[in-house]
């Protein structure tokens, strides 16, 4: 299952993974993005098929990990890759509380929704992997507000599902990209404040 599948490093993600022989589920909240990604990986010879939604909503994430399960007889992978970009610009002095609240349910809400309802199947099934999507961002030299706070709280959650199931033979990590060509958090970069890379490291 790779949410936030359709473009930039999920679409790269998923299609990787059917190259290496994995099935498929490309999950975006626009349904014919969605759809053109994993028509892609079929046309070239993968099993992907496409769901639409935000599974930041937790009903549709149950149907996002039971739709994997059925077609795939499983949930081994769940790679969370959604999220919004902030206004170029935003701060603490302008961001309203209903656009804070949108960038932690696009990210920090994602993640939780979808790994609550993975986590019992992977338990069940005896082990699995999950991949969450961080920046290097959440170090705050980025600028913005409500993406770093998401982002770092992606980062805290992923350490705290790492933990809570390693006993059980599921793996959780945080991967955080830095900035690159369209990211999010290239479009709120103050230049002054990127942080030097020993602070990165």
């Amino acid at each position: 299952m790779v949410v936030g599948g359709s473009r930039g490093i999920g679409a790269a993600v998923a299609t990787q993974l059917a190259r290496h022989g994995a099935g498929v589920v490309v999950n975006r909240r626009e349904q014919d993005v969605a759809e053109q990604t994993a028509a892609g990986i079929a046309a070239g010879g993968g099993a992907a098929v496409s769901y639409p939604g935000s599974p930041a909503d937790p009903a549709i994430a149950e149907s996002l990990i039971t739709r994997c399960i059925d077609l795939f007889g499983g949930v081994h992978i769940l790679v969370n890759c959604a999220g919004i970009a902030e206004p170029a610009g935003s701060s603490i002095l302008d961001i309203s509380p209903s656009q804070f609240r949108e960038l932690l349910d696009s990210h920090l809400g994602t993640v939780f929704a979808t790994c609550r309802e993975a986590a019992p199947r992977m338990v069940e099934q005896g082990g699995a992997s999950i991949v969450n999507t961080g920046s290097v961002a959440f170090l705050g030299d980025y600028g913005g507000t409500g993406y770093p706070a998401g982002k770092g709280a992606v980062t805290s959650l992923t350490l705290a599902i790492a933990a809570e199931l390693k006993q059980h033979k599921v793996r959780a990590n945080v991967v955080c990209p830095g900035q690159r060509p369209g990211c999010p958090a290239g479009r709120i970069t103050r230049p002054h404040r990127r942080p030097e890379p020993a602070r990165l490291a």
